[in-house]
């Protein structure tokens, strides 16, 4: 039986994903995850694309106007907790 080689699962959280966009386009650069209508999807390898606006000083025209990160991801009491969306 052949063996298969060892998986790595990276599991990325929002910062990670900040820090991947700023290495690669520059901390100015906006961009973002857009989620289609079914009707367009795609989805044949389980991947995630970035698009970001090469221009740094353009803004999208929607999000945050100023937004403050503490320096530590907060730990919350529900952490584990499974919410349903039906309430």
């Amino acid at each position: 039986m052949r063996k298969s080689p060892p998986i790595v699962h990276l599991d990325l959280a929002r910062r990670d994903l900040q820090q991947i966009k700023n290495q690669l386009m520059g901390p100015a650069c906006e961009g973002g995850e857009l989620l289609l209508a079914e009707s367009r999807l795609v989805d044949t390898s389980h991947q995630y694309h970035l698009w970001v606006i090469e221009e740094a000083r353009y803004r999208l025209p929607f999000g945050f106007e100023g937004w403050v990160v503490p320096p530590h991801p907060i730990a919350c009491a529900d952490d584990n907790k499974t919410d349903s969306l039906e309430g």
